[in-house]
């Protein structure tokens, strides 16, 4: 939740200098695309997008990449797509016009469900890269 690019920088810098050498980064973040994702589902089902919360500021994907990979060689990306797909675009559609509950028992399912399909990428804007340092 750093409010600037420079900032953002500045934490991957820093990062970089306190690992060691292999030494394993998991950063996990809301992507810009990751965000423009999940509203194009959401309105692809008739729900207004989400809001962005004014405290994060979203990683642009191909930025971040560009800027990690002079310091970290990235061996994984993974999405919680199935995940946000049930608790950002089924669940409001279950309970319209109410809002969903963070808590709601459908989350704790969607978890279960993304444990077992974990190829559903297209619809998630939190984002783990997983990187070792050069």
């Amino acid at each position: 939740n750093l409010p600037t690019k420079e900032l953002q920088k500045k934490a991957i810098d820093e990062l970089h200098r306190v690992l060691k050498k292999d030494g394993l980064l998991i950063c996990v973040e809301v992507t810009e695309q990751g965000h423009q994702n999940v509203n194009r589902l959401r309105n692809m089902f008739g729900l207004s997008s989400l809001e962005r919360y004014w405290h994060n500021l979203y990683l642009d994907e191909e930025e971040f990449i560009a800027y990690i990979t002079k310091y970290f060689k990235i061996i994984a990306i993974k999405r919680f797509g199935m995940y946000h797909f049930i608790s950002k675009v089924i669940h409001p559609l279950l309970v319209a016009p109410d809002e969903p509950k963070f808590d709601a028992k459908i989350n704790k399912i969607a978890m279960r469900i993304c444990e077992k399909i974990t190829e559903f990428e297209d619809c998630g804007h939190q984002v783990m890269f997983v990187s070792t340092k050069k």
